[in-house]
């Protein structure tokens, strides 16, 4: 589904058009963590490679709870965005395929998916009990 046509259908709902987008990331986010749990009190006749046609109660149940909707909305919202959530890649894949692309494109432009901090701050042992801090380098002998 297009970014066009399920904001066109989100638009369309007198309670989901007033979900922010944090919201929406939100929904997202939960329901991909959730997947297994979603697929798990399926019917065995259903196909697990395509997403359920309902959520499961509880899932439903907490949704709607972090989401601040009833049971009928994030059932209208899953309607809308259950096949776009199912095509999302687990989070390993996810951390993988960044991994990927930050080693492919970011490196080169000195961009990581990890952030380190440097500080100008050195500690220095002096004996087994206290410690001194300096803004220079220690150099070891």
């Amino acid at each position: 589904m297009t970014v066009q046509s399920t904001f066109q259908l989100l638009a369309e709902h007198p309670t989901l058009s007033n979900l922010t987008v944090a919201q929406l990331v939100t929904a997202i986010t939960l329901a991909r963590c959730l997947k297994r749990d979603i697929s798990l009190p399926q019917p065995l006749s259903e196909d697990s490679i395509h997403a359920p046609s309902f959520l499961p109660p509880a899932i439903q149940e907490f949704l709607g709870k972090v989401l601040e909707l009833n049971s009928s909305d994030v059932g209208y919202l899953w309607d809308i965005m259950k096949d776009s959530i199912w095509e999302l890649p687990t989070e390993e894949e996810a951390r993988e395929m960044n991994e990927k692309h930050f080693e492919k494109h970011g490196w080169e432009r000195e961009l990581s998916e990890y952030t380190y901090f440097v500080t100008p701050l050195s500690f220095k042992r002096m004996n087994s009990l206290s410690y001194t801090v300096s803004s220079k380098p220690m150099l070891h002998k």
